[in-house]
């Protein structure tokens, strides 16, 4: 998507704080107080994004209050929800490699996970399509609410 846009991309899970991190290696969900300072951190980094030349980042944004602090960076936040079935989620997960993020915490991302409200800027697609078919699903959405 950040390169069909020509515009930067970042990683969401660069941005945790180092605590963070050495709980979810550890096995351990983070609570929404351990993910204060990695919020505020997104909307820092989207509101200069948004200020510049635009952007593309990929996140959790599990649930609903994330998404609106993620959304107060810019009105120009649209997200981008990647629906999965746990099963092939843990199938992803168990097979990456240099992630902290183990696959005992998929669980856990799924029982914090709320979908998109209707009111929010967001399309559903599904994660396990063509990546070039979302990515042209996704401009075709962002071009109608722009119009």
């Amino acid at each position: 998507m950040a390169r069909e846009l020509r515009t930067p991309f970042v990683e969401g899970d660069d941005l945790h704080v180092s605590g963070n991190i050495a709980n979810m290696e550890a096995g351990r969900p983070l609570s929404d107080n351990d993910r204060l300072p990695w919020l505020t951190a997104l909307s820092a980094r989207l509101g200069a994004m948004a200020v510049e030349t635009g952007g593309v980042m990929a996140c959790s944004a599990l649930k609903r209050v994330y998404r609106t602090a993620l959304a107060s960076a810019s009105a120009d936040v649209y997200f981008v929800l990647l629906a999965i079935e746990k099963e092939a989620a843990l199938e992803r997960v168990s097979h990456r490699a240099d992630h902290f993020m183990p696959s005992e915490l998929v669980d856990s991302q799924f029982d914090q996970f709320e979908p998109l409200a209707p009111e929010e800027p967001g399309i559903v697609l599904d994660a396990l399509a063509d990546p070039d078919e979302n990515v042209k699903r996704t401009l075709d959405f962002i071009i109608q609410l722009r119009a």
